[in-house]
């Protein structure tokens, strides 16, 4: 059985996880991860892909050299990576209009209700932070 434990490679901050259900031929298929610290300090995941797409640790770092550079810019690179519940809330709306399900009372609740109070509101980001401390 594959372990869910991030495995470090050879270059700093690049990790892989190793898959329970994928397999990348007759070998578990990987997820290449790199982690950074942000602007003030908290202990950041990125997922940059799997081996099977054909991410691979060089390109892993390039990714994670790329963040780092952008953090020591003033930017915050997990900001790109949210996104608002209006946001959401129109996604699914063209996705369920365009797989022919029924939106119109959900769609009426929401520019009714709704809109105004939850459209502005920021979601998850699509990684998660810990809270770990700037080593």
């Amino acid at each position: 059985m594959a372990s869910r434990k991030h495995i470090k490679t050879q270059y700093p901050g690049v990790y892989y996880r190793e898959s329970a259900e994928r397999m990348a031929g007759k070998i578990p298929d990987r997820t290449y991860e790199v982690c950074y610290r942000d602007a003030t300090g908290k202990l950041c995941w990125y997922t940059v892909g799997r081996h099977s797409t054909g991410i691979r640790p060089a390109y892993a770092n390039q990714e994670r050299t790329r963040l780092l550079k952008e953090i020591d810019a003033g930017k915050n690179p997990a900001a790109s990576r949210s996104i608002t519940v209006g946001e959401a809330v129109e996604a699914y709306l063209q996705w369920a209009d365009a797989e022919g399900k029924r939106t119109g009372p959900d769609r009426n609740r929401y520019e009714h209700h709704l809109q105004e109070r939850l459209s502005a509101m920021m979601r998850w980001r699509r990684k998660n932070c810990s809270t770990s401390v700037r080593s």
